[in-house]
């Protein structure tokens, strides 16, 4: 396994960011964003499975650069988005979490923490540049013979990963007679 093999096992995914940013489905991309570390911790263990949040936070500690969101962050930020709908935690360093749009001129606003209110602002362009970041790091460090049995488990959870497929139906096209209809799908 390779490199670019991992590339292209996650192909549907990064296709999928650069959709979602193309059309400016920033909602849409966060929620991907935030769910991609799960899925990586889970194809590293050996039942396929991500657990009860440890593997998460590991995998984020491991495999994301810089300092400014813990892996607990990101760990509260995934419970309390996927889960609850939220964007405010029960506990960590931060109460609640504002999520931004690029924004049309460039500038970015990412990192800023307004302290009286126990509130970080991210721009979901940056979070998404840093997950795919994050996940290139993981794509190398598997590679390493210290991880061969990590490796392992990811060539053996690998084949049960979503992709994009096409597949064909026979549908009725209204006039009795059956069309075949190609379709994307996973």
């Amino acid at each position: 396994m390779t490199a670019a093999d991992l590339e292209r096992a996650f192909k549907t995914y990064f296709d999928e960011i650069g959709r979602c940013t193309a059309s400016k489905c920033y909602w849409a991309l966060l929620h991907l964003v935030v769910v991609l570390p799960d899925i990586c911790a889970a194809l590293e263990s050996p039942t396929g499975d991500s657990g009860s949040g440890g593997p998460y936070r590991a995998w984020c500690k491991e495999n994301f650069a810089g300092g400014y969101l813990s892996a607990e962050d990101r760990y509260e930020i995934r419970c309390s988005l996927l889960h609850q709908g939220r964007t405010t935690v029960s506990r960590g360093r931060y109460a609640s979490y504002s999520f931004v749009q690029p924004s049309p001129s460039g500038h970015i606003t990412h990192n800023w923490v307004t302290n009286s209110e126990r509130n970080i602002t991210l721009d979901v362009g940056e979070l998404a540049r840093e997950t795919i970041s994050a996940m290139r790091t993981w794509f190398l460090k598997l590679l390493l013979p210290i991880n061969r049995t990590r490796l392992a488990n990811v060539q053996r959870n690998l084949p049960a990963l979503a992709h994009e497929k096409p597949k064909t139906l026979s549908i009725p096209s209204g006039l009795g007679a059956l069309v075949n209809r190609t379709y994307s799908s996973t």
